[in-house]
C-alpha cells in the first residue's frame, strides 16, 4: 500500500476529504521546502521532535475547541510522562506518538485497524512490553474486552494514555496502595458497575 493511500484512509485523510482542510497534510508533519530525512535530528518527525510536531495542532486550544477533541493537551502530558522523559534523554527505544498511533496510517480508536482500539492496544503495547501483555492476555480483563464489555479495562484504562508514569520500585508497598486506591477501586467500588454486572456483595 502506498504512503499516499495510507494517508488518504487515515483519520487525517478522511478529515481532509470531509472538508476539514486544517487536518494534517504531508507538509504539516514533514515541512515544505525544508524537508530533511526522517533520520536527521532536524527533521520534524525525528523521534525527539515528533511530540512537538503533533502538539502544534493537538495542543492548540483553539484547534482543539474547533474540532471537539476530548483530550486537550496530549503533547504536554506526554512530555511529563515516563516515555517523554526518556525521549528527552535521547532513548531511541521509547514510545513516541507514531509508535502508538502510527505514522501515515493514523486512525482514531473506532476505525478498522486502529492501533489504539481496545482490541488492538495490547498488540501496540507489546512492541515494548511483551511480558506484561502476555500476563494481561491471560486475565479476566482481557476476556471482558474480547466479549465487547466496554467497561473492561485495556492497557490505557489503568495506565492512562499520554501521561503514563513509571512504577516506583523503591517503595513497593506504598506504590501498591496508590495503585489500588487510584486505579483498581475506581471500577471495583463503583456502584453502577456493581449493579450492572451483578457484583453487589461479592468480594
Amino acid at each position: 500500500i502506498s504512503i499516499a493511500l495510507e494517508h488518504k484512509e487515515s483519520i487525517h485523510g478522511i478529515s481532509i476529504a470531509e472538508g476539514i482542510n486544517e487536518a494534517a497534510h504531508c507538509w504539516n508533519c514533514h515541512g515544505s521546502h525544508n524537508i530533511v530525512s526522517v533520520a536527521s535530528d532536524s527533521s520534524m518527525v525525528y523521534f525527539t521532535n515528533i511530540a512537538s510536531t503533533c502538539s502544534a495542532c493537538h495542543d492548540n486550544p483553539e484547534f482543539v475547541k474547533r474540532h471537539h477533541f476530548t483530550i486537550k493537551q496530549p503533547g504536554l502530558m506526554y512530555s511529563k510522562s515516563v516515555h517523554g522523559k526518556l525521549v528527552e534523554m535521547k532513548r531511541m527505544d521509547v514510545a513516541t506518538c507514531s509508535t502508538c498511533h502510527g505514522t501515515h496510517d493514523i486512525r482514531n480508536r473506532i476505525q478498522y485497524g486502529s492501533k489504539i482500539s481496545s482490541l488492538n492496544l495490547p498488540n501496540t503495547c507489546s512492541e515494548c512490553h511483551q511480558e506484561e501483555v502476555d500476563d494481561y492476555m491471560r486475565s479476566i480483563h482481557w476476556i471482558g474486552v474480547k466479549k465487547g464489555i466496554r467497561e473492561a479495562p485495556a492497557c490505557n484504562d489503568c495506565h492512562s494514555e499520554h501521561s503514563i508514569h513509571a512504577i516506583n520500585t523503591i517503595d513497593k508497598r506504598e506504590e501498591i496502595k496508590k495503585i489500588q486506591e487510584n486505579t483498581c477501586l475506581y471500577c471495583h467500588q463503583n456502584l453502577l458497575l456493581s449493579e450492572r454486572y451483578g457484583l453487589e456483595g461479592q468480594n
